[in-house]
């Protein structure tokens, strides 16, 4: 991750998204916390479901579909990395000065 994408400014997120394994599969819902256009952190009711190299976010109720890859794990909460930046999020992004 580079040290710019870390800089990013993280809007707070109230968004429900699927968390899914496969594009296709079933998947388990949680909430987008933050958010920037490359990235965001994603927050389970229960145990974090196990993560593969790539996974993917359905964004509800938008049915946009986002391909990632998980940078960081807890036990209620994933980081990920979006592989493309969400577009209509890129004039938002600004860096936090610290």
């Amino acid at each position: 991750m580079s040290e710019e994408h870390r800089k990013l400014h993280r809007r707070k997120s109230f968004k429900t998204v699927r968390f899914l394994q496969t594009p296709g599969g079933d998947g388990i819902e949680c909430r987008m916390s933050d958010m920037h256009s490359q990235g965001a952190r994603l927050t389970f009711k229960g145990s974090v479901p196990e993560v593969g190299k790539d996974v993917y976010i359905m964004i509800l109720p938008e049915q946009i579909l986002k391909a990632a890859v998980p940078k960081w794990k807890t036990s209620s909460e994933i980081g990920i990395k979006f592989k493309e930046p969400i577009q209509y999020l890129v004039k938002h992004d600004h860096v936090n000065h610290v």
